[in-house]
């Protein structure tokens, strides 16, 4: 609990933005590990933050100041010049791994994790977690 008698918002779209962020912020194979190994790929990264952003930023009881709210647009730019049929390459592995648009998303992810006072760790993967029958 906060001093002021809320409960902490920890397991919240905060939390889970959090562990979005860090997952596009880590190298590559560090994401990769992340992965399911049928999964699609890179795409669920994005995915997932865009849940996760969208979820925050709804969230009345969430603030964020202007430089957190800068750092996710950012991202969310980067993310839309990479969509499209015409940047589909940009989608697989390989491009995850080396691609340098890739590389300016993790560097963003790095700077949003910055702006919020939250580090770069590997988050749990229970988002990319999928039940195979």
């Amino acid at each position: 609990m906060r001093s002021d008698d809320r409960p902490a918002r920890d397991d919240g779209a905060l939390s889970r933005l959090r562990h979005a962020l860090q997952a596009l912020a880590l190298p590559a194979e560090a994401q990769l590990g992340l992965l399911p190994a049928f999964s699609g790929g890179a795409d669920e990264l994005a995915l997932n933050f865009d849940q996760w952003s969208r979820a925050a930023s709804a969230d009345r009881a969430i603030r964020m100041s202007r430089a957190q709210r800068e750092a996710l647009k950012v991202i969310e730019g980067l993310l839309d010049r990479m969509s499209g049929e015409k940047n589909a390459h940009l989608w697989t592995l390989n491009a995850l791994r080396g691609h340098r648009e890739w590389t300016r998303l993790r560097q963003a992810a790095r700077g949003a994790l910055g702006a919020f006072g939250w580090g770069l760790e590997v988050p749990p993967n229970t988002p990319f977690e999928y039940i195979e029958w």
